[in-house]
């Protein structure tokens, strides 16, 4: 990094120079920032590479933060000093600024720290008013919840309109609100400053969540934190929810408070409490949500509960409604909402569709039904479930998997579709070993070289080699697979088996 040294000076010091007299135009920007930008956006990809040892993942962290880091700084320098500028640089901050974020997130405590660049980490504070207790406010509605539309009546300890707020009090939800608007409108390019100044209005108000500031600060809060984790998604192809220090002390407060709330007796504040922990997004709801889901005999209430856990998303939500598979009250509900889980984004369709598989061995063979059919509508996507739903003990099931997997045209269902290749003779496994042959036969030549693991089985090497031989007019031995993986790999020199 010897050779970054003057660059980062002089982005540092753009920073924290005084705003210019003239405006000056984008492009003049020095032009070390973009190359700053460059090549911390390449460190910041490399990050994520699986095939780099976890040191050499966390040197590419803190080459990418000594970067990208000072470059937001001077792009937020030029931003402040420039507003004719601002629409070009938009999404350039925006791109910069959501990097660093999950730079910080993803890193090792002190990782980052250790560079000396950037500022030194606040300490964490508890948020006053949602500690052990729920929070006072228990009437009405949450948006979406189906309430009768009437106007919330105030939360306990909450002013009357148009009474004087106490003198030692803080500032009011308004004044909190108005600044992080502010804030939200001076610094559009900034999701994560707008999302941890919305969240700090909500933390600071726990008495006011039935008032139309505090849900509407929610919901702006909710917006960067989407948008902030699809961006993680797109570029790690991972859930963001699986990072420990994801949420900030003030979300998770918030979120255990309403996971309290998801338990009370009345069925208005359970759903209420569903639909927050809705527009916090935070992965610590799922867990209260789908329990009291478990529970619950208010068919309203208990569709807000699911369409949270929906919503939050993630490796949580996933195994958290795949175990509930086999509860009589919720079972059919979860797998419908693994469903709707699947049609959100890559990684959760990726999550919900390995449940899914699992829930095909439900005892219900109508809910296991149910998520094999998801699976099956899935297409190509649903492969990954597909296989695992194999183990079931159902002919029928199974026999809706297999031509399922072959219409993938993925050829390393092969593999698994190979154990259907038993020797026997009764009706069952005639009609998966059918069933199976065709569909590997679907899949052509591709299919050759992930069949050879039936030939290492006693059980299957039989079918495996007549199958083989019918597809390649080679007429190996059946029980000398060496010579069939020989003579792909001379045949196909240029092939590598790719890990499942």
């Amino acid at each position: 990094m010897r050779a970054a040294v003057p660059v980062l000076a002089a982005a540092f010091a753009l920073a924290l120079a005084p705003a210019p007299p003239a405006a000056l135009a984008a492009a003049d920007l020095p032009p070390e920032i973009a190359r700053m930008e460059e090549d911390g956006e390449k460190h910041f990809n490399e990050a994520t590479d699986t095939d780099l040892s976890p040191s050499a993942r966390n040197d590419a962290r803190k080459k990418a933060w000594v970067l990208l880091y000072p470059a937001l700084e001077a792009l937020n320098a030029h931003w402040d000093a420039n507003p004719g500028d601002q629409a070009r640089l938009e999404s350039r901050i925006m791109k910069v600024g959501q990097m660093v974020f999950w730079l910080r997130k993803e890193s090792p405590m002190g990782l980052l720290e250790s560079t000396g660049v950037g500022p030194k980490p606040a300490a964490p504070s508890k948020p006053a008013g949602w500690g052990e207790k729920p929070p006072p406010e228990k009437p009405g509605d949450a948006p979406g919840s189906g309430g009768a539309g009437t106007p919330p009546a105030p939360a306990p300890g909450t002013p009357a309109p148009g009474a004087p707020a106490p003198a030692s009090a803080g500032p009011t939800l308004e004044e909190s609100f108005k600044e992080a608007d502010a804030y939200a409108r001076k610094h559009r390019a900034d999701l994560p400053g707008i999302m941890e100044r919305f969240q700090a209005v909500m933390a600071a108000h726990p008495g006011a969540t039935s008032q139309p500031l505090w849900l509407e600060a929610a919901k702006r809060a909710a917006d960067a934190s989407r948008a902030l984790k699809d961006f993680y998604r797109l570029r790690r192809d991972d859930d963001p929810d699986s990072l420990k220090n994801l949420d900030s002390p003030d979300v998770r407060a918030m979120a255990l408070a309403l996971g309290r709330e998801v338990a009370d007796r009345d069925p208005t504040v359970r759903r209420r409490a569903a639909n927050l922990l809705a527009l916090l997004g935070s992965a610590e709801g799922v867990y209260p949500l789908v329990q009291a889901a478990r529970k619950e005999t208010d068919p309203e209430t208990l569709a807000a509960m699911l369409d949270a856990v929906v919503a939050i998303g993630g490796r949580k939500a996933a195994e958290h409604l795949g175990k509930v598979k086999d509860d009589p009250g919720v079972g059919m509900r979860a797998v419908d909402a693994l469903g709707r889980l699947a049609a959100k984004n890559r990684v959760d369709l990726r999550l919900a569709a390995r449940e899914l598989g699992r829930c095909a061995m439900a005892k219900d063979e109508g809910v296991a039904k149910c998520a094999v059919d998801i699976l099956v509508g899935l297409g190509p996507d649903g492969a990954l479930g597909l296989v695992d739903a194999l183990d079931s003990k159902s002919t029928e099931v199974r026999l809706k998997i297999i031509p399922a997997l072959g219409a993938t045209k993925n050829p390393k269902v092969a593999r698994p579709l190979a154990r259907f290749l038993l020797s026997g003779d009764n009706e069952a496994m005639e009609r998966c070993r059918a069933a199976a042959k065709e569909a590997i036969q679907g899949l052509g030549e591709p299919a050759v070289p992930y069949l050879f693991a039936g030939l290492r089985d006693p059980n299957t090497k039989a079918h495996t080699a007549l199958l083989l031989r019918e597809m390649t007019g080679q007429m190996f031995s059946m029980s000398r697979p060496g010579d069939w993986t020989r003579w792909w790999k001379e045949t196909h020199p240029d092939w590598k088996e790719e890990p499942d």
